[in-house]
Parts: structure tokens; C-alpha cells; sequence
């Protein structure tokens, strides 16, 4: 269900939404992806229009706490917008 994915934290705040040890942040810990299916660690970037609606995010995520470099966010980051850049002109191919 959608409650329990992490991406609606991203995509609500439109920014990016970090978690090194799912069991110990107090947003997550108690979700079900963490308490039954042991999900430890998540990064999402969100995707955002040209026109600013953030639409979905782009994530990874583990089930071994990890911390993030900024590098791995960055490489997320670039892989967001990509697949931004890929929508988008999708988008504009499928106009009449």
C-alpha cells in the first residue's frame, strides 16, 4: 500500500528523502516494509516535471543499513535526472 512506501516522502516533500538505518528512524521504523520484510536502508530522489509536479521518485534501496556518500547521492542524482529528461521528452513525442 501506498502508506507504507517511502517514496511518499520524497515525492510529498519533493526533495530527497535519506535513510541509513530504517530501525532506528523514528519516520520509518515501525512500517511494515521494516518490521516484516526487514527493508534497512532506502535513498530516493524525486522526480519533478518541467512544470514542477513530482510525480514518482527514482530509489534504491537495501536490506543492510548503510550510509549514503555524497557521491552516491550525486550518481542518484544524475540517474533522476535522466530519467526525468527521458520522461519528458517521451511526453512530448506522444502530443498530437
Amino acid at each position: 500500500p501506498v502508506e507504507w512506501s517511502f517514496c511518499r516522502f520524497t515525492v510529498a516533500e519533493k526533495s530527497a528523502f535519506v535513510v541509513e538505518d530504517a530501525g532506528r528512524n523514528p519516520r520509518v521504523q515501525s512500517n511494515p516494509l521494516v518490521t516484516q520484510d526487514g527493508l534497512r536502508c532506502y535513498a530516493g530522489m524525486p522526480l519533478i516535471t518541467s512544470r514542477g509536479h513530482a510525480v514518482g521518485s527514482l530509489c534504491v534501496a537495501g536490506v543492510e543499513a548503510r550510509e549514503f556518500s555524497e557521491r552516491d547521492l550525486a550518481t542518484l542524482q544524475r540517474y533522476t535526472a535522466e530519467a526525468m529528461r527521458r520522461i519528458e521528452t517521451r511526453r512530448v513525442e506522444l502530443r498530437p
